[in-house]
């Protein structure tokens, strides 16, 4: 066994479990910084990220704030976020910790 993953992490997993891992990562993260007070109006790029760039073949192209507040509220949806992280999650959290990552 081994592999990318092990060599990565230590971990002995599959792509499947590091995948559950990273995913359960980012939604404990999601949920302390809810418990902490941050809302979905914090999960915005600085101002000047939404400005053309000055000069090159891309100086005429820009990222609408209308556009990344899709792209994130459908990230939200993919994740389970959305609006707000289930109930379920807490439960489903604790259920999918893989038993190679108990140690």
């Amino acid at each position: 066994s081994g592999g990318p993953s092990c060599a990565a992490t230590g971990w002995d997993v599959n792509e499947r479990e590091l995948r559950a891992a990273v995913a359960r990562g980012l939604s404990l993260a999601r949920l302390f910084n809810l418990r902490e007070g941050a809302s979905a109006a914090d999960d915005v790029v600085p101002p000047r990220l939404h400005e053309s760039i000055r000069s090159g073949p891309l100086s005429d192209q820009r990222i609408a704030q209308e556009e990344v507040r899709g792209i994130v509220q459908s990230y939200y949806v993919q994740n389970g976020w959305h609006p707000r992280p289930a109930r379920h999650w807490a439960e489903r959290l604790k259920r999918s910790r893989s038993p190679s990552m108990r140690r």
